[in-house]
Order: structure tokens, then C-alpha cells, then sequence
């Protein structure tokens, strides 16, 4: 019989490593186990389908079913594994049929946290996180017509979330039980977000934690220790959780993050068991320690390392630096590496320089503000992060810190760094030189 690899789960990590491993050894039996109605989609991309701006569904499925049929590779999907027996290399679906394999492939991913109160099983209440939720999201405004959306937590999914429920037309308040939205970015990048929230028409209330939700006839009633805020629906955006009780009842080791322990290769503790996706924790190569960090790329990359190896080429995730961003109405939000606290939890002495310069030279029109802090250690010199906001090219610059980053790049060194220029992309001294040369003077 040939050698047969099953992969649990159908996000991103699973399929992508499903692919390599076949490309690389064509004669590979390998079967998908999805427990949802979707394999390999898009899941960054769904705000955008919610607010209609993309058509349908379809469009973020990556590749079908059938696609992966006419590959070699099978896919079943509504096939949840309940278990996994090691000892005899088989894994058990909720139908009852075991699925035995040589080698597996653990990225079962991650799912949306929920709070611990009355009410939460509320249909007229949302988590986004895969595209089944976008779907029930979408088919929700569009059959019911709510009016109005309350968003509880401010992350950057909340956030993103905002501009799709205001481009629905949707009356939305966000309650949040810090000061600030986006609170990695620090105070004053926050600040410049809750005056974008503000000038868009969402409401932001601070310093409220829900206690229990009421549905009532023509919608909900949110309690909290600030009062009742009503609304017509109910998105909870408070982080994901990677799915990883399957893996601690069959033995798979979990990391200190929560989520799957794995080496460079991708091998869990188990033999010929590896793990990919929003379910694994990643090395972070600034602090050099272990992180939870459930996006998409990352799932990817991981995916095609574990396939690599199962295929029989040596292959290595060397780890992330932390990339993230999203796009706020008309603002770029971007981050990469360690803000100031977190450089400190891991043993640096960090500083930081905040400048607010302009995006374009003074003399060609269409510049605009953009503020940017970077972080470094004080002791070595070293640039451990930057955060950034703008309505153009914060996104761009941090894709150069993050460059940094990869190669732990002294701060003088990007003080004088050879960037593009010209006049309508930045000035001659670009926002990034102004920015180290700041955070330079705090040495």
C-alpha cells in the first residue's frame, strides 16, 4: 500500500502542507480531514465580503475540492477527528471511521474566544473567524436589516470590522474594557485611531466589560458595569484560542504559548507527526521567544515546511518578527517587532523615538501625515520594533523595519539606510531616517 498522510483541518497550514508533501512524492496517499464546509480559503479577506465589496463567496476559496481531487488529493469535508491513536496510526472521525496513516499533519487552527456570561448563544451574536462565520455575518444583515451593531473588544479584527459595519450602514459602538483601541500601538497611535473611529461615526466606549446579554424581541440588550447598550446584533472580537484540545488528550506537547510545541521542521514530540497553522505557536526572532500568532501567512509558511519534510526535502521555519497590519477607514495601521513593554518582558533595555512627519516631499502635492515609533535596545543599539500609522506608506516602511529585524539591523545603521526617493513617495530625509535619528537622540 502506498504511503498514505493525513492532514486534520482545512484552513490555511493543512492544505498548504498537503500540496508540498504530494508535489514532492507523487505516489503519497493523502486525504484532508476538514470538520467545517470549506477547505483552503482566504480568512484575512472576509470584512471585506461582509461589507460587500467582495461578491461572493467563492472568491476567497483558494482551491476547491475538486481542485485538489484532480491533484490526487482527497478532501472530506463536515469530518471532524475526535481522536488519535499513535500506537496504531490512526485517527478517528465523528462518523466512526478510522483513517489510518503513516505520517499526520496537526493544524486544526484556531477558534474565537468567547466571554463567560449569560446570553452568549444568542443567534443574533458573531464571531468572525472563519469564512462560514463571514457567511452567517453577511446573510444576517442582508435578510434581517439590522440597524445597529455593538463590536465588544478592540483589536485589530474589531477595528477592521468597524469600517465594514459603517460601509453597511450600521449604527456601531464598540465597548471595550481598556482606554484605547489597538493598545500594542501605544497611547499616542491609539489616540490617532479612536479620532479616525470618531470622524467615521463609530462609538467608542472605554472601561466597560460585559456581564450578560438579553435577547428581547426586536434585539439584544448588552449589560455591563457601565449600563445597558442596545442593539439589533452582536460581534465578540475578543482573540482566538488555538484548537488544541485534541492534540493534549492524544499526547501531542503543547508550548508555553498554549498552542503546539514544534521544532524548525515543524515535527510535534510525536513521530512523524507534525503540526501548521493558527494551532502552533512560532519562534519570535527579536524576543527569541515563543509565540501565539494565528495569521494566515505564517499558517502558509509553516504548511510548506511541514510538507517539505514529509516530502523528503529538508526544510526549516526560521520564525517571524511579529509583521501585522490592517486598514482603518483611511488609515494604514502597521506593526512589527516588539513595542516598548514587550522588549522589556524580554530582557532589553528598550528606547523609543515618536515622530509625526510627512509622508511626501513639502513641494508635491497629496502628502499627509504619517507617525511612526520606533524601539531599540539602548545597551547594544540594536532596532527591536516599529509601530506606524498613516494614511500612505506606513505599511511599506514597516515592511523595511521588519527587513531589519530578519538581520537584527542597528538603528544608526537605518539612520542613513539607501531608500528610494523621490518626490511623490517621500521626502529626500524619509520619515524612517527621521524616525531612527529621534529615537538616536534618546540614547
Amino acid at each position: 500500500m502506498a504511503e498514505r498522510l493525513v492532514v486534520v483541518g482545512g484552513g490555511a497550514g493543512g492544505p498548504s502542507a498537503a500540496a508540498k508533501a504530494k508535489r514532492l512524492k507523487p505516489d503519497l496517499d493523502v486525504h484532508i480531514l476538514e470538520a467545517g464546509p470549506h477547505v483552503s480559503y482566504a480568512a484575512c479577506p472576509t470584512p471585506y465580503f461582509i461589507a460587500d465589496m467582495i461578491a461572493t463567496p467563492e472568491e476567497l476559496i483558494v482551491r476547491t475540492p475538486e481542485a485538489f481531487e484532480k491533484s490526487g488529493i482527497h478532501v472530506h469535508l463536515n469530518t471532524a477527528v475526535e481522536g488519535l491513536d499513535f500506537n496504531q496510526g490512526v485517527a478517528l472521525d465523528s462518523k466512526g471511521e478510522k483513517w489510518f496513516f503513516d505520517q499526520l499533519v496537526y493544524a486544526t487552527g484556531a477558534s474565537s474566544t468567547l466571554p463567560d456570561i449569560p446570553g452568549v448563544n444568542s443567534g443574533r451574536i458573531f464571531t468572525l473567524k472563519s469564512l462560514q462565520d463571514a457567511i452567517r455575518i453577511r446573510s444576517f444583515i442582508e435578510t434581517r436589516k439590522p440597524k445597529s451593531v455593538i463590536i465588544l473588544g478592540a483589536g485589530f479584527i474589531a477595528l477592521e470590522m468597524c469600517e465594514s459595519f459603517r460601509f453597511r450602514r450600521l449604527d456601531t459602538t464598540v465597548l471595550y474594557r481598556g482606554n484605547l483601541p489597538a493598545k500594542r500601538m501605544g497611547d499616542d497611535l491609539s489616540k490617532i485611531l479612536l479620532d479616525e473611529m470618531n470622524a467615521n461615526g463609530v462609538r467608542f466606549v472605554p472601561g466597560v466589560e460585559p456581564e450578560a446579554i438579553v435577547e428581547e424581541a426586536d434585539g439584544l440588550q448588552v449589560e455591563t458595569n457601565d449600563g445597558v447598550f442596545p442593539a439589533d446584533m452582536v460581534l465578540v472580537a475578543l482573540g482566538v484560542r488555538p484548537n488544541v484540545e485534541l492534540a493534549r488528550n492524544s499526547g501531542i506537547l503543547l508550548g508555553e504559548t498554549g498552542a503546539v510545541r514544534t521544532d524548525a521542521s515543524q515535527r510535534t514530540n510525536r513521530r512523524n507527526v507534525f503540526s501548521a497553522g493558527d494551532c502552533t505557536e512560532v519562534l519570535n526572532l527579536v524576543s527569541r521567544q515563543p509565540n501565539f500568532v494565528p495569521l494566515g501567512d505564517v499558517a502558509n509558511k509553516q504548511g510548506r515546511v511541514a510538507g517539505a519534510n514529509i516530502g523528503g526535502e529538508a526544510s526549516e521555519f526560521p520564525g517571524v518578527v511579529g509583521s501585522w497590519c490592517f486598514k482603518f477607514f483611511e488609515l494604514e495601521v502597521a506593526f512589527t517587532g516588539l513595542n516598548e513593554a514587550e522588549a522589556r518582558r524580554a530582557g532589553f533595555h528598550p528606547v523609543s523615538g515618536f515622530v509625526t512627519t510627512r509622508s511626501r516631499a513639502g513641494a508635491y502635492p497629496g502628502a499627509s501625515p504619517i507617525h511612526i515609533r520606533l524601539v531599540a535596545d539602548r545597551p547594544t543599539g540594536r532596532l527591536l520594533g516599529a509601530q506606524m500609522v498613516g494614511k500612505e506608506g506606513a505599511v511599506g516602511r514597516t515592511n523595511v523595519v521588519a527587513a531589519c529585524l530578519h538581520r537584527s539591523t542597528p538603528l544608526e545603521e537605518l539612520s542613513f539606510m539607501d531608500l528610494c526617493y523621490a518626490p511623490p513617495f517621500s521626502p529626500a530625509w524619509d520619515p524612517l531616517h527621521i524616525a531612527a535619528q529621534e529615537c538616536l537622540k534618546q540614547f
